[in-house]
């Protein structure tokens, strides 16, 4: 393998998997910048990889989980983009707000990834819950809300969320509270109904909680539609 540049190398070595050995090796053209949140998913999505290829689908989530399809105390890893329904619908709402043209027009041009890991655990104090640990990364267009001309605008959003059953909401533990310590970790806390997670929901509030309700292209500009001219004196 020609390597014209200086790497760096990252020498990550398996062993007794699936009653195989193998090595996974990355190269870095810039030895100063740090793995991505995204990257370090994909390496460690890797390493916990069984066999020499993943089930197609393996690390899709539904708009809702079924609780009861999922093993307990075993993490499973997820990545997630467009060209999953519910999240796709996600990145039009995230385009609305640019009235140039409609919110599928934008789709060549934005994004939105989700990924990280889930794992259902249980406690006798919390019943069966699930944790979920993750990023949203996004780029969509909205508009300046000074110019009223498109823009573009980034969005990372880490979380870390606790599922638990909703009839423990109004008991002593969970009453009137929005995290919980768990794990050896804080978790926001969200409720599910019925054994049944409602994931879309979880990532739609994560969203639009970041998202940038005033956008401002430059914050020099006049705001259009305001007379900027003194008020003449009678």
């Amino acid at each position: 393998m020609a390597i014209s540049q200086t790497l760096r190398v990252i020498y990550l070595k398996i062993k007794n998997l699936s009653s195989f050995s193998s090595t996974i090796i990355i190269f870095r053209t810039k030895p100063s910048r740090p793995f991505s949140d995204r990257q370090m998913f994909n390496i460690k999505s890797r390493l916990k990889m069984k066999g020499s290829f993943m089930q197609k689908n393996e690390n899709k989530v539904s708009a809702q989980i079924n609780l009861i399809k999922l093993a307990p105390n075993t993490t499973f890893d997820f990545e997630l983009d467009q060209s999953t329904d519910w999240v796709l619908e996600i990145l039009k709402e995230m385009n609305e707000n640019a009235t140039e043209k409609k919110p599928e027009a934008y789709l060549a041009e934005t994004s939105l990834v989700i990924f990280g890991e889930i794992e259902k655990k249980n406690k006798p104090d919390m019943g069966e819950f699930l944790l979920v640990k993750g990023h949203i990364e996004a780029d969509y267009v909205t508009e300046c809300v000074r110019t009223l001309k498109p823009m573009k605008i980034q969005l990372n959003v880490p979380f870390k969320i606790c599922f638990v059953d909703e009839t423990l909401a109004t008991t002593e533990l969970f009453a009137n509270i929005d995290e919980t310590w768990v794990e050896n970790d804080t978790y926001e806390i969200y409720f599910y109904t019925k054994r049944t997670i409602d994931f879309q929901e979880m990532i739609h509030e994560q969203i639009f909680l970041n998202y940038n309700q005033y956008p401002v292209l430059d914050a020099d500009a006049k705001l259009l539609g305001v007379d900027w001219r003194s008020p003449t004196k009678s």
